[in-house]
This record gives structure tokens, sequence and C-alpha cells, in this order.
């Protein structure tokens, strides 16, 4: 009787098949993965920053208006509002207030390795800004944009904050584990892009086959990731389920 059964080359045919299958559709499986876990740590370094932020408020009577006398964004005001801010929080070490990104300052990318959402490199300096790792392992960057708002207004924006939510691992990219948002003078954290609709597809600039060229391309994704579990980068709304 005669047996039947694969040859060697059969199977090793079928293994390669499997093979190649397998190192296409992992990679997608972990970036979706991966996508939902940053999404998820940036809902709560954002929760973290704002409570952070309101308590410092509250220590200035309910308003960070002027409390300090530095003017305009420069590296004395990023420190006073960064030192304000990680009284409040806790943190792995800050990064020195002048230093040079390639050797000195480890607390944030050096440029040219971090991205905007199409993968266009970012170039800008941001070696004297304020920067620090924080417990959970996130980069922190925070630049002040004023000292007071002289209008009063509750949505003029005092300090913006910029956090890679898993610190050095890639990709290094904005929208994706890169998010940002500022502080107004009351205590209220608002994520870039806050004024947006959600409904609304591409209202945010979350789109990574955008040609654009801008710098800030995927910052607005901050606010749509606070909407979703994870985000649909071909159409800048939240992925179905």
């Amino acid at each position: 009787m005669k047996k039947l059964g694969f040859t060697l080359a059969e199977t090793l045919i079928v293994i390669a098949i499997i093979g190649i299958i397998a190192s296409i559709v992992t990679p997608m499986l972990f970036g979706t993965t991966n996508n939902a876990e940053n999404i998820a740590k940036w809902k709560k370094s954002y929760a973290d920053i704002s409570q952070a932020w309101r308590l410092a408020s509250l220590d200035h009577g309910g308003t960070l208006n002027g409390v300090f006398t530095a003017e305009g964004n420069s590296s004395e005001l990023d420190n006073t509002f960064g030192n304000l801010l990680l009284e409040k929080m806790n943190y792995i070490k800050k990064g020195p207030s002048s230093a040079t990104e390639t050797t000195d300052n480890p607390c944030w990318h050096e440029v040219g390795e971090y991205f905007t959402l199409n993968g266009t490199e970012i170039n800008s300096n941001f070696s004297v800004q304020y920067t620090a790792i924080l417990s959970n392992g996130a980069y922190v960057r925070i630049g002040a944009v004023r000292n007071r708002c002289v209008d009063g207004s509750a949505d003029c924006q005092l300090v913006y904050f910029g956090v890679d939510v898993n610190g050095s691992k890639k990709p290094n990219m904005q929208g994706k584990d890169i998010f940002y948002c500022g502080g107004r003078p009351n205590g209220i954290v608002k994520v870039h892009g806050w004024n947006s609709d959600p409904s609304a597809p591409g209202t945010y600039s979350c789109l990574e086959d955008s040609t654009s060229t801008s710098a800030n391309l995927g910052q607005h994704c901050s606010k749509l990731a606070l909407y979703c579990d994870d985000i649909d980068y071909t159409t800048g709304t939240c992925k179905a389920e």
C-alpha cells in the first residue's frame, strides 16, 4: 500500500508561504496595537498635565496670568513654567536649560530624529527649551508663549506642552506618539485642535498622506486622540471597531 504525504520540497514551500504572510500581517497587527496603546498613554498624560496645571493655578489664587516677570517665549520663561508644572508631577530627570541636543539633552529628540505625521523630519532646534523625562518614561517639552494674557481671555495660551508618550521608542511622530496641549491662565489645559469639529473628517490635519510640509502636521491629532480608541490616519477620523 502506497503511503500518501508531503515531500520535503512541498513542506518547505508551505513554510515559506506562511513566513511571507506572517511578515506582512505581523507589522500591521503590531502597528495597530501600538497606535491604540500610545493613544491610551496620551489620554493619561493629558489628564496628569491637566491636574498639575490646575493645582499650580490654585497655588497662585486661581490664575497663572503674569505670575512670572520674564517677557516673551524666552528660555527663562520656559524654565519657570516648566518647574512650576513638574513640582506637581513625578519625573525622573530634567534637561539642562541651555544644552546642545546632541550631547547634553537626552530628554527630547535630536534634530531630524522626530517627524510630522507624513514622515517629514522636524528640523527645529528645541535644545534650549525646558525638557524632562517623566516617571512613566514619557518625554515632555515645555515652551512658553507669553507670561501674561493682556486681554484676560480664558482661551489665551501661556505655555504649550509637547509629549512623546513612549520616550525614545519609535515612531517619534506627531499624531502617533507625540501629542500637544497648551496651558491657559485659569488652570485649564486644552489640546491642539480643541476648536475643531470631531465629527468632520480631516478637520484636525490628521492625515498621514498629506502633502503638507508644515512642521505642525499631526499636532491636531492630539484632540482626535481623546475621542478615539484608535485613529484612521487615511481619513483623519476614529477607526471603526
